[in-house]
């Protein structure tokens, strides 16, 4: 299969999850969000003898014409050729929040306190946490929820290191207001810090996760839900800063966004490598809000 027709195959499954509902964008827009996602898979050398247009540009006009005629986007003006196109409204997705079941069990994920570090002028114990490869194919064995958890694991864990790394200062009002909102042994065993993942981004999507779901031989179904779920990881990110900003501190969207972006800290949590999940996950976020 030629890389354009993987492109082709990649926009229909994924349902292009990086496009907010309701939003107006010209096929020159569209192409342009689709060559930073799948730069490998948009070879501008390989172009059409008719009329000599790239074969991946070609292909994605095919993927709006597809993703059309299923309902999940429409032109604006018919008439137009290469006019607006707009995504449909009430699109099925799967919009993820942080909850008390999610904390609960992603605080009894296996974890360990490794070293103290300081935090402005607290002093917390560092807890990671690890899963092993069985503990990965439970959780896939779960169907779609058990994927669902795994990704909002490793994203709660890059925003407890947002948060960490470069607002020090809002750290311990996090972590104090989520146990108090979310944990259900808060009292008890009161939250000094949040867990976070033993290793980058990548090493948990790319590698652990992968590794296991090649042997599991589900890779193609884990792979399809995750691409089209893309936009739901994106926004439960989102959605915990936005939690954070009403009932906790402030924080600057767009300036988050830009530490994603810019900061080689956060350069170095994902791959560069086109093909891998966590270089779509980083595309799909950056143009997402």
């Amino acid at each position: 299969m030629e890389s354009y027709q993987i492109l082709k195959k990649n926009l229909i499954e994924s349902k292009m999850s990086w496009w907010l509902e309701e939003t107006e964008l010209e096929l020159k827009q569209i192409q342009s969000i689709v060559s930073e996602i799948y730069p490998n898979l948009c070879d501008s050398d390989i172009v059409r003898t008719d009329n000599g247009e790239s074969e991946w540009k070609h292909y994605t006009r095919l993927s709006l014409e597809t993703l059309k005629k299923k309902g999940i986007v429409k032109k604006v003006n018919p008439t137009k050729r290469d006019g607006l196109w707009v995504k449909n409204k009430n699109i099925s997705i799967n919009y993820l929040k942080i909850t008390s079941s999610f904390i609960n069990e992603y605080y009894d994920l296996p974890s360990y306190e490794r070293n103290t570090f300081n935090s402005m002028q607290y002093n917390f114990f560092k807890k990671e946490w690890y899963l092993s490869k069985n503990d990965i194919a439970s959780y896939i064995n779960k169907g779609s929820s058990g994927i669902d958890f795994l990704w909002q694991a490793i994203i709660f864990n890059l925003f407890s290191k947002i948060v960490y790394y470069y607002h020090k200062k809002n750290y311990k009002y996090c972590s104090d207001f989520i146990g108090w909102r979310f944990y259900e042994y808060h009292r008890q065993y009161p939250i000094q810090c949040i867990p976070i993942f033993k290793g980058k981004f990548k090493n948990f999507v790319d590698e652990y996760l992968l590794t296991v779901l090649n042997k599991n031989k589900k890779n193609k179904y884990i792979t399809g839900h995750s691409l089209t779920n893309m936009n739901s990881y994106c926004a439960f990110l989102f959605s915990i800063f936005e939690l954070m900003n009403k009932d906790c501190c402030e924080f600057n969207i767009e300036e988050v966004i830009s530490e994603i972006k810019d900061y080689d800290e956060f350069k170095d949590e994902f791959s560069d490598n086109p093909k891998s999940m966590s270089y779509i996950f980083k595309n799909t976020l950056l143009n997402y809000k």
